[in-house]
Order: C-alpha cells, then sequence, then structure tokens
C-alpha cells in the first residue's frame, strides 16, 4: 500500500506508481522491473489516497538480499512532473519451507550417478591392468617352457588335428618323366624339354 498526503494549496494527479529490484550494493543498477500502475487519480489539499500495488519477484531471487524501490509519479495543476521515492531499502528473500524440494532431489540423483559413473570407470580401469599384468606374467611364463625343443604336452590336442605328412618323397611328375625315359628314350628328350 502507497499513501500520498497533499499537505500544500493546489491539488495534484498521481499517475503511476512503479517499483524494480535493484543490485543491493549499486541501486543504479536494475535486476527487475514491475508493472507500473496507473492510477491517474487527483488529490485534493488537505486529504490524503491510499493505492494498492502488488508486484510479484522472479523465483530465482529466493534466499537474496535486494533492494527493492517503489517511485511514485505525479503532476500539479500547472503540469509540472515529479518523481519521489516512496520506498528504498534492502529486503531479504526467503525460501518457503518445503516438505519436498525437486530441485535438490533431483541434484542429489544426478551426483549420484557421477559418483557411480567415476566408481565403474576407475573400476573398470583398475581391472584391466591387473588383467594385463596377470597375462603379462602368465605370457612370459608359457614363452619361457616353451623354449626348448619339444618340451611342450600335445596329448591334449584331437589326433585329427595334428599334422599328418602325408607328401610323398618324390614328386609324381619326376616318377613320370624317369618311366618314360626308361621305355622309350626318344621321349625323355622331349620330357626334359618341357621341365625347362
Amino acid at each position: 500500500l502507497v499513501g500520498a498526503r497533499n499537505n500544500g494549496t493546489q491539488s495534484f494527479v498521481v499517475e503511476s506508481i512503479d517499483g524494480s529490484l535493484r543490485y543491493p550494493q549499486d541501486f543504479t543498477y536494475y535486476i527487475q522491473n514491475f508493472t507500473a500502475l496507473r492510477a491517474e487519480k487527483t488529490v485534493e489539499p488537505g486529504l490524503e489516497s491510499t493505492f494498492e500495488y502488488l508486484f510479484m519477484p522472479s523465483e530465482t531471487f529466493n534466499g537474496r538480499p535486494m533492494g527493492l524501490v517503489v517511485l511514485v509519479n505525479y503532476r500539479n495543476n500547472e503540469g509540472k512532473r515529479f518523481q519521489n521515492v516512496v520506498f528504498n531499502q534492502t529486503i531479504n528473500f526467503i525460501d518457503a519451507d518445503e516438505g519436498f524440494d525437486g530441485e535438490t532431489f533431483f541434484l542429489y540423483i544426478f551426483l549420484g550417478a557421477i559418483l557411480v559413473l567415476l566408481g565403474f570407470v576407475a573400476y573398470q580401469y583398475l581391472l584391466a591392468n591387473r588383467v594385463k599384468r596377470v597375462s603379462g606374467k602368465l605370457g612370459s611364463q608359457n614363452l619361457a617352457s616353451q623354449q626348448g625343443k619339444g618340451n611342450y604336452d600335445v596329448d591334449w590336442i584331437p589326433k585329427h588335428h595334428l599334422p599328418q605328412n602325408r607328401s610323398p618323397k618324390k614328386s609324381p611328375r619326376e616318377r613320370k618323366s624317369r618311366s618314360a625315359n626308361g621305355v622309350n628314350g626318344t621321349s625323355g628328350a622331349a620330357s626334359s624339354e618341357n621341365d625347362e
């Protein structure tokens, strides 16, 4: 509520009332402007008038100190305009006590998910290093035990997977050419030309 009393000899007209939130350390820095209330009400000499000015600050300012400035704009009978400060103080916005704060709840969920993710990454990193070290040790032991010729056990391999040496000692082509040389001497010369 804004009250205006006319102690003068002339009437004046209250044009508007406006308010704003400002930075508490510097009142020239505007943070939020509120809608101006258009009054256009005449106040006669010796009378007083009251105006209801409602405003709604943003919820983002909860828990912070802000400078609240309320101004009254008026003019006299001659049309000369004036502006007076009705209220100019630092006020504190306080949070309403709520049983459940969704923002804080989801912040805790998000932080918990990050911690689980970091734990998983650390576990994977440590597990990968341990497996590499263990396999490196086993690999070097296996390599050292297999260095000597015939020091490995092949009993566990099925017989049909083992290589069988079934190749003949002489190629069939050479046998044919030798047998051909023994039977007919002229054909041996022809086959020797084909070999080259």
